[in-house]
């Protein structure tokens, strides 16, 4: 499976999959991210500042094959790359748009790899317990990037922002 960041989503996808037994790779734009990936399971990350061609280097960390699945966030900057770096077959989970709403993909892209591409929603909320109830049973945490008072929602704004966060940025109401 393929990750991009260290966003929340992409964090929880990770953590999500390791509980499942999956290989997790990842892409981020630091080497210090990149560590922070692999203390929590990745099993390689490629920093795409320093491999703008990240695609490439997923393919060769898979053998060429591609990979299973893939979470993409970015959406404009990331989807023609996602689709290059998944295996014949695979699935394509779009999850935002972070770089934009375009990208792109050619469908013939699409088509000569048999990919399943589709967008995600918010599932029912017995999924939702179920997979409380897993995370309960394999100890998995919300990864905290920081958490703010409310009187400082702007500087927590300003952390998002600065695309330097790992995990969740909180503002917290009660305080």
């Amino acid at each position: 499976m393929l990750v991009q960041g260290t966003g929340g989503v992409a964090l929880f996808s990770l953590q999500i999959a390791k509980m499942f037994g999956a290989k997790v790779l990842a892409i981020t734009s630091s080497d210090a991210k990149a560590e922070r990936l692999k203390a929590l399971g990745a099993a390689a990350v490629v920093n795409y500042r320093s491999h703008p061609d990240w695609d490439k280097e997923i393919l060769a960390l898979t053998d060429g094959r591609g990979v299973d699945k893939t979470i993409d966030i970015a959406g404009e900057k990331t989807i023609v790359k996602s689709a290059a770096s998944t295996r014949n077959g695979g699935d394509i989970s779009l999850v935002g748009f972070t770089s934009g709403f375009g990208g792109g993909l050619p469908p013939i892209d699409i088509l000569s790899k048999s990919l399943h591409v589709a967008g995600t929603a918010i599932g029912s909320r017995a999924t939702f317990e179920a997979l409380l109830r897993a995370m309960a049973l394999h100890e998995v945490h919300p990864v905290l990037d920081q958490v703010f008072p409310f009187a400082d929602y702007q500087a927590a704004f300003q952390r998002l922002k600065s695309g330097e966060h790992v995990g969740k940025v909180v503002i917290d109401l009660t305080r």
